[in-house]
């Protein structure tokens, strides 16, 4: 009878325990996380530990234990402590280890790889928040462009990645597939995805053969958006980011576990594999780094002027920046950034390989309200680097306005015939129709890369350059609302929705 009361006690401790350790966590540590939520998601990891744990104890101290008046009776307790102890380590190690074995299984399972004698592989790296002046804090990728192709006038269909890749992805504007409508009348970050019916990039290349692979870094790209339509394989980084930062914010496991991240270094190691996989026959692989995404430094914790969290304090006017400071933290970044894209580079032949690096859109550094992007078209948000290597391609400036529908383009007739006629450097500008912004009044934009035409409900104002009749005229109009969607845990880690 004493043995199955010390059992009982020994379990109802370790679940008193465990409860006290998931109230603890219920306090959030930064307006980003609501404490409900915390306490549901916590509460439910150390109960499962905590029984199981606690039924591992008391099975133990049931057997072990000897009476009170014994004198292994303190012993037997310590031994008890210490079993408690190891089942913690021994389960911590064995879910990490349990994610690790799964993350290397699907990593190592061949893909299909069709040969062809005219293969011709594409790798495409797209950046996000990437400026077009950011190439000269970048001297690695300074130094490949003497190989490549540079365009200076590239220019984004958007201000923010959800619409922006959407049109890379399906080559049309963003009034032609849908993605970046607002879906809820007061948080921000809710939009609707790809239409259904519209094919992506991965998709049309499938038609021609292709094997596609994907290593994305940006909730905006997921699956439930329409991205990974066509890809045979997607390794969604951030939703992988935001578990394991989960996970570790509990005090029961968060000591024991690895960090793991969606950094430039890590997602391109993982591409690297994946472009092992694909390289020997007709391979598709879309790398997207938010590197140079807020928060800016990467320093823990999170403040100036070791790291720029977040934009939301000054979006909001409640904090004052200084922006020649995160400007400087944004270019640290870059140098990061630059060492991460060179690792990817230089495993790519790209006397074989058509390789296109491009940016998503790019940053305000104010002074407010002129900062961050999301809320309006004006050149420093829209304007983005685009650098293109592979066989046939003459290296050199081109001036001509491109867009990232071009590239989409491009990558289709590479594929077919192995020329980039959408991207020649001899063609005509191209205009480029904008919509969809984040933050602020909708409306909608047109450019040919030199001047900036907006229209924000109050008539057509001049953000660059000039007016002209053929610019007001491309300005498409405002994206109508889509269907209400529910909001995504990863997009408020980011920042995203308010």
């Amino acid at each position: 009878m004493d043995r199955l009361a010390t059992g009982i006690r020994a379990l109802a401790l370790t679940l008193l325990l465990a409860v006290a350790l998931a109230a603890m966590e219920s306090i959030p540590p930064d307006p980003g996380w609501a404490p409900t939520d915390r306490f549901r998601f916590f509460l439910g990891i150390d109960l499962i530990f905590g029984a199981i744990m606690g039924m591992i104890t008391a099975t133990a101290a049931a057997m072990l234990v000897p009476p009170r008046d014994s004198r292994w009776t303190w012993p037997a307790g310590a031994l008890c402590v210490v079993l408690l102890i190891s089942q913690v380590g021994i389960l911590a190690t064995g879910l990490d280890s349990g994610l690790s074995a799964a993350q290397s299984w699907r990593a190592s399972t061949p893909l299909p790889k069709l040969a062809s004698p005219d293969a011709r592989s594409v790798v495409l790296v797209s950046v996000d928040t990437w400026r077009a002046d950011s190439l000269q804090h970048m001297p690695l990728l300074q130094t490949r462009t003497q190989t490549g192709r540079v365009y200076e006038r590239a220019l984004s269909p958007s201000s923010w990645t959800l619409p922006a890749m959407a049109s890379l992805m399906t080559g049309l504007p963003v009034h032609g597939h849908g993605a970046g409508r607002r879906a809820h009348p007061e948080q921000t970050g809710v939009r609707t995805g790809i239409s259904e019916n519209i094919p992506t990039l991965a998709q049309s290349l499938r038609e021609k053969g292709y094997v596609s692979a994907a290593v994305l870094s940006n909730p905006y790209l997921g699956a439930n958006l329409g991205f990974h339509k066509g890809l045979d394989r997607a390794l969604d980084g951030s939703r992988r980011a935001l578990l394991f930062e989960q996970l570790r914010r509990s005090l029961l496991l968060g000591s024991l576990l690895p960090e793991n991240g969606d950094s430039a270094p890590e997602l391109v190691e993982i591409a690297l594999q994946r472009w092992g996989q694909l390289e020997d026959g007709r391979s598709f692989l879309w790398v997207h780094l938010s590197e140079p995404h807020a928060p800016y430094g990467q320093a823990e914790p999170c403040e100036m002027p070791k790291c720029f969290p977040s934009w939301v304090p000054a979006r909001r006017g409640s904090e004052a920046v200084d922006p020649a400071a995160v400007q400087a933290l944004y270019q640290q970044d870059l140098a990061q950034l630059d060492v991460a894209l060179e690792e990817l580079l230089v495993h790519i032949d790209s006397q074989r390989t058509l390789v296109i690096v491009v940016g998503d859109h790019g940053e305000a550094f104010g002074p407010a309200p002129d900062i961050e992007h999301g809320h309006s078209f004006a050149p420093e948000i829209t304007q983005v680097p685009l650098l293109v290597w592979g066989p046939g391609i003459d290296p050199g400036q081109v001036s001509r306005s491109v867009n990232l529908m071009d590239v989409h383009r491009a990558i289709l007739e590479y594929a077919d015939r192995g020329t980039l006629q959408a991207l020649d450097p001899g063609a005509p500008d191209s205009l480029t129709p904008m919509a969809s912004v984040l933050f602020g009044e909708p409306g909608s934009a047109c450019s040919d890369g030199s001047n900036w035409l907006q229209d924000r409900g109050q008539g057509v104002e001049v953000l660059a350059g000039e007016h002209s009749a053929e610019l007001a005229g491309c300005i498409p109009g405002t994206l109508p609302e889509g269907e209400r969607l529910d909001v995504d845990g990863a997009l408020l880690s980011l920042g995203y929705v308010e």
